[in-house]
C-alpha cells in the first residue's frame, strides 16, 4: 500500500475507535486497496484470538497496603 497513513488507521478502525470521518476514509480506501483489506482481516482475527486484558481492582489493592507509619510512632 502507498499510504502508509491510512495503514496506521487500521487498528483504530479495527477497534472502532475512529471518528466519522477517519472511518468513512479508511472504508474508502479498503474498497480500492486490497493490501489494506487483507491487513485489516489479519487484525481481526488477531483481535479476536487475543486473551482479553485482566481487569485489575486497584483501588482493592490500594486498600490492602499496610499504613504508613505515623510520625507519633517514631516510624
Amino acid at each position: 500500500c502507498g499510504s502508509p497513513e491510512l495503514q496506521d488507521l487500521l487498528p483504530d478502525f479495527a477497534a472502532e475507535l475512529l471518528d466519522d470521518v477517519s472511518t468513512a476514509r479508511v472504508q474508502a480506501h479498503l474498497g480500492v486497496c486490497d493490501a489494506c483489506a487483507e491487513d485489516l482481516a489479519l487484525l481481526r482475527v488477531a483481535r479476536r484470538l487475543r486473551a482479553p486484558a485482566p481487569v485489575i481492582d486497584v483501588a482493592r489493592i490500594v486498600a490492602a497496603l499496610p499504613a504508613p507509619p505515623s510520625a507519633a510512632t517514631g516510624g
